[in-house]
């Protein structure tokens, strides 16, 4: 598939990278710190953005025709790869590495004996072919693949920017070509006293070693140690790539498009014709980073979770516990406790005689949102708080000044929501809140209500809009000062012809406006308003769930006390019934829905602190936002250190297996850092135990 980056490359790659995305996305939610204010990681590179989008089309081939009707087929969902979508793993010994007569060209790098490429798309190629190995390796029964370059030419594939730690673990990156080729050596001489005889002459798949592939600039000097590596190591699942002529096996003159214009005589017969994919440096980065995130975090054996065996005696306090979250450790917070508000007193208690916990309690409201307020209402706004658990989450400008994030734009086109003077306004009506006739609800599963003549009944209209009418919706809520046309097209329709680039959205604003018309039978068609190709919602004739989150969360983060600022981050719990636009599917939904998501636990954790005095509260504060982001391992590591200062020592170990068995559903484990408080509560819990001990006696 040609990209539009300039890259070509397999649809087989594409529907790799549309799994080892959903593992990021996953593990970085997780691993996300509530009240960090970090949004660094929910921009899509363009390359990443244009693989999914092509793994969508070839899933849905007829979904750009629908998507121009405004009709009702679905635009493709997201979803991880199914095994028919995904090509049968291949190890560095057959790879995809091309097209011929429109058939995928399989090669075997070390049947060739190295593999020489020359030429203005050699580069290009060798990068398409690291990557589409590394991004193989992810699945679950892959054969293990390790690449070796020389420091220089990873500069020259990658950009002057790469490292080690910017790469997956399996591309090694060496000092020179000579530390390259002893790792070869001494490897080679390993696998040859472990390898069984071969069954059938010439049998080279009888190794169990992993795939050991050397991608380096012959030099002349070691040429002739470089061909008997290679010649030797070919049965034993060593090869070579060589950013230059190579006589000793084969050399392939690429143009930059990667077709073959020329090929030695070794290789001509099955190359000649054909087309190598290739990849753009800046784009082999932004994969390579991509799948540098996908791998799991190193663990230890001291890293699981232990709940059979009696924790060692006490040691000192790891450095930090505190904990990036900013709740203090058992040891530092206060252990009086301080009188309860008269509404808070009414709120069950963490334990009960019966012994049950919070987390357990919390534990049967997993299906349902009907948990009982704290202190009134709880609500989350999509506003970043002020400060959350002690570190700033307002964004900033060049000029440091604070940036207004009220709306919910995709990150990569933040510049382009407002437009200032052309802005459309809502005309001269002052519509008071939840009196328009029409409420959009974006947070979970989308729904669009008309309120009837008698103001009491309210019609669903839902099932009158199509899809692409829900994600222009979603995007001009997620807009509440509304959006520049070509933003929302860009957005919506990034493949639309660039002759009749809006036929796409003005087709289905159409369509939205007939659909309206006849679902309110005739009340309601126009629910926007556009001025000079900036359109936007009109406020008087509806309202939605989001800007009233908004509202909540932008209120809190500017609270004047600490009493208002609890009340506002009430609201928005209450508020936040799900995840924005739950049910569409749309690419560009992710990095707003997980904004959103963040925003939410940030202003949750602000107000943890705020209730540091008030453990119980705090607590149960906690396990409400754990129903909410079931998997985020912050949340559970305040939760166990509020439980150790209201002397909750047996629900500590109940948190940990309950976030056990949790990270299990996703394929995940605790962090080492989890683990590591999860040791260290426990010694500590020891030691009491054991200074009670002695006290009786």
């Amino acid at each position: 598939m040609n990209l539009p980056t300039g890259a070509f490359l397999s649809a087989g790659l594409a529907a790799l990278v549309a799994g080892i995305v959903m593992t990021v996305r996953r593990r970085r939610r997780l691993r996300y710190r509530p009240g960090s204010g970090d949004r660094s990681d929910l921009a899509t590179a363009p390359v990443v953005r244009a693989l999914l989008r092509d793994r969508d089309q070839a899933a849905t081939p007829d979904a750009g025709h629908s998507a121009d009707a405004g009709g009702t087929a679905s635009d493709g969902a997201f979803s991880a790869p199914t095994a028919a979508e995904v090509p049968p793993t291949l190890s560095a010994k057959h790879q995809a590495i091309g097209v011929r007569d429109g058939q995928a060209l399989a090669w075997d790098l070390a049947r060739t004996r190295g593999l020489g490429l020359v030429g203005p798309g050699a580069y290009g190629a060798i990068r398409a072919l690291l990557v589409a190995l590394l991004a193989e390796s992810h699945q679950p029964a892959a054969r293990h693949v390790e690449i070796l370059v020389p420091a220089s030419d990873a500069r020259q594939l990658f950009g002057q920017s790469v490292t080690d730690e910017r790469s997956p673990d399996s591309l090694r990156i060496v000092a020179d070509l000579d530390a390259a080729l002893d790792t070869l050596e001494r490897e080679l001489l390993s696998r040859a006293r472990l390898a069984p005889e071969p069954t059938h002459v010439g049998d080279s798949d009888s190794t169990p070693h992993a795939e050991l592939l050397l991608v380096a600039t012959p030099g002349v000097h070691a040429e002739r140690r470089l061909q008997a590596i290679l010649d030797n190591g070919a049965a034993l699942g060593l090869a070579g790539v060589l950013l230059g002529q190579w006589r000793p096996g084969g050399t392939v003159r690429v143009r930059q498009d990667g077709t073959v214009a020329a090929a030695s005589a070794s290789v001509a017969d099955r190359l000649t014709a054909a087309r190598l994919f290739t990849l753009p440096a800046s784009d082999s980065q932004a994969l390579l980073d991509l799948l540098r995130d996908a791998e799991p975090a190193p663990q230890t054996s001291a890293a699981r979770v232990r709940t059979t065996t009696a924790p060692p005696a006490p040691e000192p306090e790891l450095p930090g516990s505190k904990g990036s979250e900013g709740i203090p450790s058992p040891a530092q917070m206060p252990r009086r406790r301080l009188p309860q508000s008269p509404v808070a007193s009414r709120e069950p208690p963490p334990g009960d005689a019966s012994g049950q916990t919070v987390t357990d309690s919390a534990e049967r409201h997993e299906q349902g949102r009907t948990q009982p307020n704290l202190r009134g209402r709880l609500s989350l706004s999509k506003e970043p708080a002020e400060q959350v658990l002690g570190t700033p989450a307002v964004s900033r400008g060049s000029d440091d000044a604070p940036v207004d994030r009220r709306d919910l734009p995709h990150p990569e086109t933040r510049t382009t929501t407002h437009s200032g003077a052309t802005a459309a306004q809502p005309s001269g009506r002052n519509t008071p809140i939840g009196s328009q006739p029409l409420r959009l609800t974006v947070l979970g599963r989308m729904r669009l209500t008309h309120r009837q003549h008698d103001g009491d009944k309210h019609a669903d209209l839902s099932a009158a809009l199509a899809p692409k009418q829900r994600e222009v919706l979603a995007y001009l809520a997620a807009h509440k000062d509304g959006a520049r046309r070509e933003s929302l097209t860009t957005t919506i329709w990034p493949d639309a012809p660039k002759d009749r680039p809006y036929n796409s959205f003005h087709a289905t604003l159409s369509q939205l406006r007939r659909a309206l018309r006849t679902a309110t039978h005739g009340a309601h068609s126009d629910i926007t308003i556009h001025s000079d190709g900036h359109y936007a919602l009109d406020r008087n004739l509806i309202t939605v769930d989001l800007w009233q989150l908004s509202d909540a969360l932008r209120t809190s983060r500017h609270a004047s006390d600490d009493e208002q600022r609890r009340a506002e981050v009430e609201r928005v719990v209450d508020l936040y019934s799900g995840d924005f636009a739950a049910d569409l599917s749309a690419e560009w939904l992710e990095g707003p829905r997980e904004s959103l998501r963040r925003d939410v636990l940030d202003a949750v954790s602000a107000l943890v602190r705020i209730l540091r005095g008030e453990p119980e509260q705090a607590l149960a504060l906690l396990e409400r936002v754990r129903v909410l982001a079931p998997y985020n391992e912050a949340i559970y590591r305040d939760i166990a250190r509020f439980q150790v200062h209201l002397g909750q020592q047996d629900a500590v170990a109940r948190t940990f297996a309950l976030l056990t068995t949790k990270l299990a559903e996703i394929d995940e484990q605790p962090s080492e850092e989890t683990s590591a408080l999860y040791d260290l509560l426990q010694r500590s819990r020891s030691a009491d135990q054991g200074t009670s001990d002695r006290r009786t006696r």
